[in-house]
């Protein structure tokens, strides 16, 4: 694999892993959302495996930066998927990780 770490290589590998950019909303005209977009359904693969399509639906209507980033943390730390769904039910008033769920010790 190419040690280019540029954001058009990281696209293309997450292309090969199976998350297609195409997927992502085409009404985003932010690379950076876009980016996040793939981020998150890269790390809930990895982590949980075969994501639902209504979850893969609901990341492609995000448009704030920040709650993808949290997101993005909440996919990394999280438990469960169970705690990971509720974390992105929580909507954008969610704001930190806490509680001992999240406690990586």
């Amino acid at each position: 694999m190419d040690a280019d770490p540029s954001v058009e290589n990281l696209s293309q590998r997450k292309t090969q892993a199976g998350i297609p950019n195409k997927e992502l909303s085409p009404a985003l005209q932010d690379p950076w959302l876009a980016q996040d977009q793939a981020d998150l359904l890269a790390v809930l693969g990895l982590r949980f495996g075969d994501i639902p399509a209504g979850v893969i639906q609901q990341v492609r209507t995000l448009d704030d930066g920040d709650a993808l980033q949290r997101l993005i943390l909440v996919a990394a730390n999280a438990p469960t998927w169970e705690e990971f769904y509720t974390e992105l039910l929580a909507g954008p008033e969610a704001f930190r990780l806490v509680g001992e769920r999240f406690d990586p010790l």
